[in-house]
């Protein structure tokens, strides 16, 4: 019964020791998202696409237990990802041969649980540096499609302007529910408990089955504060 005892006082002694090793923070910032690929997310015929960032945000609580000068950090975020991208397409109809050109900006937001181990520097008189990464899961919340298609045959001009809503799940015209990758962050954490931090999601899962290598990469840049 004493040792039945002694084992249970030893285990209550640890999770109150963890319990107190652990801190909370507020973290929100900027994504600047992409597709990997150099593909239209739907369609076919696609001669040309060029790519360039999606301006996002990300906000969510991130908790942190300290060992030794290691620190393990998971979080759990509400983030944008996405892309903007051009694609000219050279088809040719009955009518005859004509360009269109569409200007298109994808908006995926999901629910992000990010886990980073990261190696921790002490700066004299003014908090850490923090180095790491790990990896991160992700589920589709919602996605909005904007596009501008414009369409030149014998050098008259046709625009269509819309905007719709992203299906997910499986197929060629969706997007999958869940993504994963790795990350990379980087950053410094001042005693005023105020952090600043750089990071990359390197997404692994391919955003859909229509046959394209389209994935998630975004750089994000974030502002915390460690209320515990």
């Amino acid at each position: 019964m004493k040792k039945i005892m002694l084992l249970i006082c030893m285990a209550g002694s640890l999770s109150l020791s963890v319990a107190q090793s652990v801190k909370l923070s507020v973290n929100a910032g900027l994504n600047l998202s992409s597709y990997s690929g150099s593909e239209l997310m739907w369609g076919s015929g696609t001669s040309n696409v060029t790519t360039s960032a999606l301006t996002g945000f990300h906000a969510g609580i991130v908790a942190g237990v300290d060992v030794a000068q290691f620190s393990i950090q998971p979080g759990l975020l509400y983030t944008t990802k996405g892309s903007n991208y051009v694609a000219t397409t050279n088809e040719v109809s009955t009518g005859g041969s004509y360009t269109n050109t569409t200007t298109d900006k994808q908006t995926l937001n999901y629910l992000q649980l990010p886990v980073n181990v990261l190696y921790n520097i002490p700066v004299t008189g003014l908090g850490k540096l923090f180095i790491g990464g790990g990896p991160y899961a992700a589920r589709l919340l919602s996605g909005k499609d904007d596009f501008t298609s414009t369409a030149t045959q014998i050098g008259t001009p046709t625009n269509i302007v819309g905007s719709g809503v992203v299906s997910s799940g499986n197929g060629a015209d969706n997007i999958k529910k869940l993504d994963y990758g790795a990350n990379a962050l980087v950053g410094i954490a001042f005693k005023n408990k105020i952090s600043f931090s750089a990071g990359y999601d390197y997404g692994l899962a391919k955003l859909s089955d229509n046959g394209y290598a389209n994935k998630n990469h975004t750089l994000s840049f974030s502002a915390g504060y460690w209320f515990l």
